[in-house]
C-alpha cells in the first residue's frame, strides 16, 4: 500500500495556524466595538489592547516581519495558512468576509512596529470606508494618514 504524500506546510507556517481563529475573533470584536463606540472609549481600547497583545506576540515573539490577513475565494488566510471556518466561527467568518467584500479589500498586512495609535486611526478609516466611494480610496487614505505599519 502506498502512502498518500502530505502537502508541505506553507513556508511561513510555524505555529501561525493556531492563531487563525483567535486572530479573526479579536479583529471582529474590535470592529464590532468600533461601530458602536468611539476609538477613545474604554470598550474599544480594551479590544484594541487584546488584539495588539496577540499581534505583538505573533510578530515579536515568533520573529515575523508581518502578519497578513488575506481573503481569497471565500477563505481567510493568515500568513498563507487557511483559517478553517469551524462551526463556532462561521458567523464571525461570514461577517468578516462581508466587511472585506464591502470595501473591495483583498487583505490587510500588519507590519513589525505597528502601534495602538496607528491601529486606532486605521480602524477609523476602515469603518469610514463602508461607503463605496470611500472604500475606493481606503489605501490612499491610509497613506495620507501616515499609517506605515498597516497596509
Amino acid at each position: 500500500m502506498t502512502e498518500t504524500p502530505h502537502p508541505a506546510p506553507p513556508e511561513d507556517g510555524g505555529d501561525i495556524a493556531h492563531h487563525g481563529a483567535p486572530f479573526l475573533l479579536k479583529f471582529s470584536a474590535m470592529l464590532r466595538t468600533a461601530k458602536t463606540h468611539e476609538v477613545s472609549n474604554q470598550a474599544f481600547q480594551r479590544q484594541l489592547r487584546d488584539f495588539m497583545e496577540l499581534l505583538h506576540r505573533m510578530i515579536d515573539e515568533e520573529g515575523r516581519e508581518e502578519v497578513a490577513l488575506v481573503s481569497v475565494a471565500d477563505y481567510f488566510y493568515l500568513n498563507g495558512n487557511r483559517i478553517k471556518a469551524q462551526a463556532t466561527l462561521l458567523s464571525v467568518y461570514h461577517s468578516m468576509m462581508n466587511e472585506f467584500e464591502r470595501r473591495a479589500l483583498g487583505g490587510i498586512r500588519f507590519l513589525h512596529g505597528v502601534n495602538e495609535a496607528e491601529l486606532e486611526r486605521f480602524f477609523q478609516l476602515f469603518l469610514g470606508a463602508e461607503d463605496t466611494a470611500l472604500a475606493e480610496r481606503l489605501a490612499e487614505a491610509v497613506r495620507e494618514a501616515s499609517i506605515q505599519h498597516v497596509v
